[in-house]
């Protein structure tokens, strides 16, 4: 899978601004290159979690007020994983996204120069995810229509057992489309749950 990274360093990016109340949050879209090849730096939230138990998800949060938003993504790279954000190399800051659920997320793309030796925050996240982007091109993937919004899909993928979705997997899937060679289209089926996720993939794959 090939990257422009020009036209990514060029990047001016779309910030919503919805006429009603919304809250705002900020995620680092990590990714690692490792010779040839480049991952994506994924985090699995733990299963105890309120909001978004189990999902997995970037390293990020929302703002506190008077936060600037890429100091937002920063806080919580450093307070989900240990680790100083001072090895992040920041490329630009990617299209929001609105949940459609009262937030708007704001991602930050950059580079993870550091180690992949984490201090994760357990009450947090359980896990990392080092995802081979071109995993992406063989395993399975599918889409629903949004429930909220009829003309948006909401993205879904199988990945080793584990539901990839929601605002997460939309980030990855519009970066892919946008910024690298990415051209594979999603399998679209309707919901098989009537809650989050709305898919069940055990049942499709």
């Amino acid at each position: 899978m090939l990257f422009n990274f020009e036209k990514l360093k060029t990047h001016s990016s779309k910030r919503i601004t919805p006429p009603e109340p919304r809250k705002y949050s900020s995620v680092v879209v990590p990714l690692i290159q490792k010779e040839e090849k480049i991952y994506l730096l994924l985090t699995k939230r733990n299963s105890n979690l309120k909001h978004h138990p189990g999902q997995i998800s970037f390293p990020g949060g929302m703002c506190d007020m008077g936060e600037e938003l890429i100091d937002t993504a920063k806080r919580e790279w450093e307070e989900e994983l240990g680790v100083s954000s001072s090895n992040l190399e920041f490329i630009c800051e990617l299209d929001s996204i609105d949940t459609f659920t009262g937030f708007i997320i704001h991602p930050f793309l950059a580079f993870h120069h550091g180690s992949l030796e984490f201090q994760l925050s357990m009450e947090e996240v359980e896990t990392v995810i080092l995802l081979d982007l071109k995993e992406l091109e063989r395993i399975p993937f599918f889409a629903i229509e949004h429930p909220r919004n009829k003309e948006e899909l909401v993205y879904y993928f199988y990945l080793n057992g584990e539901t990839f979705w929601g605002a997460t997997c939309a980030i990855t899937v519009r970066l892919l489309y946008q910024f690298s060679s990415f051209q594979r289209k999603p399998n679209i089926v309707l919901p098989n749950l009537r809650i989050p996720p709305f898919l069940d993939l055990s049942k499709l794959v």
